[in-house]
């Protein structure tokens, strides 16, 4: 089917008939997915951070000199001015006429609808779309070219990167003093821009073809809808191969002789060897196929929920907890496709001996069941959080707050490209927080001063009570403290972890569903701790990855270790 899409001179997706305001949307896309697509506004769209910027910079410069934020930069550029200054006139112009509609609430509403149709849950579509040459979206009376909508997706935040959404942003507010001033198309769920198939077909555009693996990545990663949806599970595998660029060296191909068990299985052990982007933790969330091993993700149900947090190896900046020690190549190879059982090498770093009950924690906070496919943020769940987490860990012999901190925030990137868990600044603002101490300016030293005037940006959005009475320094403080306890309680994400204490006294975080007796292992080759579950004999089920503070850098590798041969099932 691949080649009858490639062929065809226009491909036509019919995705039912008018509803939610689907005209309305139809028509307002046409008219600036026209203007964007002429401009380009798919390759700005592809562009870097730094490329965004420095183009919107240099073309005000040379232009709009009184509408720039900023002195400009004439240096060398790497990339061609004459593609980019097309785009940056559109987007200038654009902001300076500023069209209601792309802040309207009506607007995001249609687009967050029909993003949400059952057309692109479908897995069959991603060859359909990622493969044509010229798409047309078929919706009631209207139609649209599938890259003119695209081209108005390329106008949100999540396309616009780094400074250029603020660049834009002053250009608005100089151009209409006084006048409301919204960001474009903010207000619906930005995950659904990521739908696999329309991801595809911009790395297609832009000369890509994907791995395997990162189109079932973008599967799982659109959390509350299903995505890659087919009557027959193994298609989930099958019906992508053909968009893929690796499918010939992970020796994979369609064949429906095998089980559903079978081929996911043999998918994974491939990912497993020779994909450096899978990380094992994929397959620790629960599992409606019996029979599946441990290590294997249930893949049609992690496309169909989406995944509530991602593994803890996936991190930035990247864990090292093994260093440089490597998986023996015999235990890679030395299986067959689909057998059951993974061999590796690596060593024991403890059991676990305590588990903090979060799900119950957050019941209590509510007075209700927990709804596990909630975001849980509310003030009073989060401050429970805290208070419980802080408790557990003080019982525990655990009283170093910076580690506490660290272990709940693991890799967490702030609202401000901080890394929590390296920056000593924000560790030390922190603990003032997680100990319910009020900010007092004179204690403050001026780096700390600094780090906490980048919060003055976010008082419009943040629910501070009583902000009217608060001095500037109090009110960053307050927005700093607000962000903390809302990182903590994402890391808790949905019940789905916790922290943990093992019988060496090192604190982490891990599956909520671990128990007492479980052990931590670092195995060669992976970036972060896993959780295995003893079974019988010298076998063991794989329970999931975790942070543990203080080895997530190498820190027990370097002390000389015992290697042991773990046999997964």
């Amino acid at each position: 089917m691949r080649d009858v899409f490639q062929k065809a001179e226009t491909v036509y997706h019919w995705l039912g008939p008018e509803a939610d305001d689907s005209d309305f949307l139809l028509d307002r896309a046409a008219e600036f997915g026209r203007e964007a697509f002429r401009a380009d506004m798919l390759g700005f769209a592809a562009m870097s951070p730094v490329e965004q910027e420095q183009c919107l910079l240099r073309f005000l410069g040379d232009t709009h000199p009184d509408l720039a934020p900023k002195p400009i930069s004439r240096g060398p550029s790497s990339f061609d001015m004459s593609f980019t200054h097309k785009a940056a006139s559109f987007l200038v112009q654009l902001a300076i006429q500023d069209p209601p509609d792309l802040s309207s609430t009506r607007m995001n509403k249609a687009i967050d609808a029909f993003l949400r149709r059952s057309f692109f849950q479908r897995l069959w579509i991603v060859q359909e779309l990622a493969v044509s040459r010229n798409s047309v979206f078929l919706c009631g009376s209207r139609r649209l070219p599938v890259d003119h909508f695209e081209s108005v997706l390329a106008l949100t935040g999540r396309r616009l990167w780094g400074q250029t959404s603020e660049i834009l942003h002053n250009v608005k507010a100089k151009a209409h003093p006084g006048a409301p001033n919204r960001e474009w198309l903010r207000d619906f769920n930005g995950n659904l821009i990521d739908i696999p198939a329309l991801e595809l077909r911009r790395k297609r555009l832009q000369g890509h073809y994907p791995s395997l693996f990162s189109i079932l990545e973008l599967g799982i990663g659109v959390y509350g809808m299903p995505m890659l949806v087919a009557a027959d599970p193994r298609d989930i595998v099958f019906g992508v191969l053909g968009v893929s660029c690796d499918a010939t060296s992970l020796n994979l191909s369609a064949d429906y002789s095998k089980s559903t068990i079978q081929v996911f299985t043999a998918v994974t052990r491939a990912f497993i060897r020779h994909c450096l982007d899978y990380h094992l933790g994929y397959s620790f969330f629960p599992k409606d196929l019996d029979g599946l091993p441990s290590w294997v993700p249930d893949w049609p149900r992690l496309c169909r929920e989406g995944v509530p947090c991602f593994p803890v190896s996936r991190g930035y900046p990247r864990f090292k907890a093994s260093l440089d020690r490597q998986q023996p190549p015999e235990h890679l190879v030395g299986e067959v496709e689909d057998s059951p059982t993974l061999l590796f090498s690596g060593f024991r770093l403890g059991s676990i001996t305590s588990v903090l009950d979060t799900h119950l924690i957050f019941c209590q906070a509510r007075g209700s069941i927990l709804d596990t496919t909630e975001f849980i943020f509310d003030t009073e769940e989060t401050l429970a959080l805290t208070n419980e987490v802080r408790k557990f860990c003080y019982e525990k012999g655990i009283t170093e707050d910076e580690t506490i901190i660290r272990t709940c925030l693991m890799d967490d990137i702030t609202l401000h490209g901080i890394c929590a868990r390296t920056n000593s600044t924000f560790l030390g603002i922190a603990q003032k927080t997680f100990r319910g101490q009020e900010c007092i300016e004179d204690d403050l030293k001026p780096e700390d001063m600094e780090l906490l005037s980048r919060y003055e940006d976010l008082s419009d959005e943040i629910p501070i009570e009583n902000r009217q009475d608060m001095s500037q320094i109090q009110l960053q403080f307050a927005m700093f403290s607000w962000e903390l306890q809302y990182k903590v309680a994402a890391s808790f994400r949905r019940g789905k972890r916790t922290l943990f204490v093992t019988d060496d006294g090192r604190l982490g975080l891990g599956p909520s569903y671990m128990q007492k007796g479980d052990f931590i292992a670092i195995l060669f080759g992976h970036a972060a701790p896993v959780i295995l579950c003893p079974v019988e004999g010298d076998r063991c089920s794989f329970v999931g990855d975790a942070y543990i503070d203080g080895v997530m850098d190498g820190e027990a590798i370097k002390d000389g270790v015992t290697k042991e041969n773990f046999k997964i099932v």
